[in-house]
């Protein structure tokens, strides 16, 4: 009976040992240790709150895996165990998007057995950060909008946000402008839906909605939209050619020193407006015809080349018109090898 008893009194004898409080054992010998710390303030020195600047979290780190502080924590982080030497620190601050606010990347030396304290502040110039540029833009069917608002009697786009954007606007500008500036903007993210507008007020189904828009401190963000009044769908297209107003015998694509035609659907790039392939067929130049099978959309293009030997054009002809209202339509051209 007297064992437990005399190893609870040398249990209570080691941990009342003095009035000192318990401490953790020091660092392995060869390891020292940093605290990062970080402060928001204007230029004047007066302290902001990350969520005042839409400040979410804050990444941490000293060359591995970054430590996340979220907003409304203590702005610090601890590092053990340091191997003693220079070490990159890196602080990253990021918004709501997950997109970076500010950042800072510096160096510290560690010293063995000894904690650094490192601290670094965010100067933010609230006015500079506070507001950014959209740009946005609207193509119909893929044609410029000053071409195609006619073609289905929209007068007027009306662009607004949707709910959970970080400010809400609405508005209704000429639909043959194509393109809305906005400046000072609220920095942040935005979900927006576009309409064509007729001059009755008729708004032409359907809409277009793009989300997680975000503006950026003195920053551009460009948005475009392409609104579809005609719905694409496979069609054939059987294109017959002539050579110089001649049959493209076999003599005469030899004459001209071409052998095949590459005849192609293109589509403009709703961004740069370059036609790009979408549907191709490659036959030999005596064939006279070629049909090409895929989805053509009204904006859309269909050009014929003649090729010679080393793959080079020698000539080329450009139908811009597609019939849509047929699913099988015949187009003719005449390669002008004189031009």
């Amino acid at each position: 009976m007297r064992r437990p008893l005399l190893a609870i009194a040398l249990l209570f004898g080691l941990g009342a040992c003095g009035d000192e409080p318990m401490r953790q054992p020091p660092p392995p010998a060869g390891a020292g240790g940093i605290v990062i710390r970080w402060t928001l303030e204007d230029p004047d020195g007066e302290p902001l709150a990350c969520d005042a600047l839409q400040i979410v979290e804050a990444e941490v780190a000293i060359g591995g895996m970054p430590t996340v502080v979220a907003c409304g924590q203590p702005q610090e982080v601890a590092f053990d165990g340091v191997i003693p030497g220079r070490v990159p620190v890196v602080i990253r601050l990021l918004n709501s998007i997950g997109l970076e606010f500010d950042s800072h990347i510096s160096n510290a030396i560690v010293v063995d057995q000894e904690t650094l304290e490192y601290e670094h502040t965010f100067v933010v110039n609230e006015q500079e950060f506070e507001r950014g540029t959209l740009d946005l833009n609207w193509r119909i069917d893929q044609r410029i909008a000053a071409q195609a608002c006619g073609l289905v009697n929209a007068e007027t786009l009306r662009v607004a946000t949707r709910a959970g954007s970080i400010s809400s606007f609405e508005m209704e500008v000429p639909c043959e402008d194509g393109r809305l500036i906005l400046e000072d903007r609220r920095r942040g993210a935005y979900d927006f839906i576009f309409w064509l507008v007729q001059a009755d007020g008729t708004l032409l189904e359907p809409p277009e909605t793009v989300t997680g828009v975000g503006v950026f401190a003195g920053d551009t963000t460009r948005v475009s939209v392409n609104f579809r009044t005609v719905d694409p769908r496979p069609r054939t297209v059987l294109t017959r050619w002539t050579v110089d107003t001649s049959t493209a015998t076999p003599q005469k694509c030899l004459d001209v020193g071409s052998d095949e035609v590459r005849v192609s659907i293109e589509a403009p790039d709703p961004l740069t407006g370059l036609y790009e392939e979408v549907d191709t067929a490659v036959v030999q130049c005596a064939a006279t015809s070629a049909t090409v099978m895929g989805t053509v959309a009204d904006g859309h293009r269909l050009t014929a080349r003649l090729i010679d030997s080393f793959g080079v054009a020698i000539a080329t002809e450009v139908i811009n018109d597609i019939d849509l209202r047929v699913t099988s339509a015949t187009v003719s051209v005449d390669f002008d090898t004189m031009d």
